[in-house]
């Protein structure tokens, strides 16, 4: 049986608009995009769908001809990974299994990572602010509010 994953929550958090999915690591305080085909990777991923299944799905929605998707998926599941995003599910999940009426051209899945917010997601507020000004300000005695 293939190995499926789910988003490692509750560490990890995601937010899909507008096709771009935005996935939080409220762990380490690092926030990722996911490109191309990999918002709707992500969607499957992150809920116990197999590698070779999330590969199906997205080779109904895109123009894959000559494009090794299920590569392009493992690829993008070594990244949700290293960074982590997934841990093993215990069971696997099954897509549904319509079609794309329209098929789109094909990006490969990509993570794109950001540190900059790195400090504000890690800040607790409700022990580490400072009393004076709130949340998102942080204590200036070490943390203690």
């Amino acid at each position: 049986m293939e190995q499926s994953w789910r988003a490692n929550a509750p560490d990890v958090i995601s937010e899909t608009i507008d096709g771009e999915t935005i996935i939080l690591h409220l762990g380490n305080g690092f926030y990722f995009s996911a490109g191309g085909a990999g918002a709707q990777a992500w969607s499957l991923l992150s809920q116990a769908v197999p590698v070779q299944a999330t590969a199906a799905v997205l080779s109904r929605y895109y123009e894959t001809e000559g494009v090794d998707v299920e590569a392009a998926v493992a690829d993008f599941v070594d990244q949700l990974n290293m960074e982590g995003l997934l841990v093993p599910a215990d069971g696997a999940a099954v897509p549904d299994a319509a079609g794309a009426q329209t098929r789109v051209a094909w990006e490969p899945p990509s993570l794109s990572k950001f540190t900059d917010m790195e400090d504000l997601l890690l800040l607790d507020p409700v022990h580490e602010v400072s009393p004076a000004q709130g949340w998102p300000y942080a204590a200036s005695n070490g943390g203690a509010a």
